[in-house]
């Protein structure tokens, strides 16, 4: 993950936490639970870990394998 990557996840969870506590709409509440929960685990992987998205990215001069390569 680079560093603005995890910069903008970072923020997103912060962000997220902040409106939960706040929201009392029970399908919202559910909405920003699941939104949240995406973040933390990007947050939780590994930074060479390959993403889902099929786009190769690039990290120390190589490709990384994606799913989609696999």
């Amino acid at each position: 993950m680079d560093r603005l990557f995890g910069t903008v996840t970072r923020l997103n969870v912060e962000r997220f936490r902040s409106l939960l506590a706040d929201e009392t709409n029970e399908e919202k509440r559910q909405t920003l639970l699941r939104l949240l929960s995406e973040e933390e685990a990007k947050l939780a992987m590994p930074e060479d870990a390959p993403d889902d998205s099929g786009v190769k990215t690039v990290q120390g001069g190589k490709e990384s394998e994606t799913a989609h390569d696999r």
